[in-house]
């Protein structure tokens, strides 16, 4: 999990998969201390925490994993740019199992002048991973400002066809059409005008 925050979702995979194993790279430890403080935070045996820069914990990771969550675009004034660039996504598949997957949470709208920060991100991630696919908080309300996940495929292979649960099929709903990734240039190390694409959503 690359950005703690609350740390609502590593509580709730401990809690509810036992087999699991999660590690979160916060580079804020007063973001840590209060979650501890207010939000019930507890020592894990198989919670590891990492006060780090997530950029410079995916340049010295070895370790792969089946499922990192990257939930660091959560402001609606500044984001890390370093962290959407084509080599920061390289990085984290590189940190992926051969059947694992990358959650980006990104604040945007998905069409329209506002969208330019998702639909270049999503032309990052398209460039880099070899399936990528979009969901929206609002599917109907493509112009307004909203959580859009971008999840991005280590494997090309689509999952088998079972029936989804009511849960999942609920989900599944909120999958949107993507963007053309030709429609905005990608962002990469040398290229990341992020803070001019957030400006100018308002």
């Amino acid at each position: 999990v690359l950005g703690g925050g609350g740390y609502s979702f590593p509580k709730y995979a401990l809690a509810n998969y036992p087999a699991a194993a999660v590690d979160v790279v916060e580079i804020d430890p007063g973001i840590t201390r209060l979650a501890r403080e207010r939000f019930a935070l507890k020592d894990h045996p198989r919670l590891r925490i990492a006060e780090e820069d997530g950029r410079t914990f995916l340049n010295r990771n070895r370790s792969t994993y089946d499922a990192i969550l990257c939930d660091t675009f959560n402001s609606d004034y500044s984001i890390p740019f370093h962290m959407t660039t084509l080599e920061a996504v390289q990085r984290l598949r590189e940190s992926l199992s051969p059947q694992g997957i990358v959650l980006v949470n990104v604040l945007s709208a998905v069409e329209g002048d506002r969208a330019r920060l998702f639909q270049a991100m999503y032309a990052t991630y398209a460039a880099v991973f070899p399936r990528v696919a979009v969901f929206a908080l609002e599917p109907g309300s493509p112009a307004e400002w909203q959580n859009v996940i971008i999840a991005a495929f280590a494997s090309a292979e689509e999952p088998g066809s079972a029936q989804p649960t009511s849960e999942m099929a609920a989900l599944l709903a909120h999958r949107i059409r993507p963007p053309d990734p030709a429609a905005v240039a990608r962002l990469t190390d040398d290229f990341a005008p992020v803070d001019r694409y957030m400006l100018s959503a308002w």
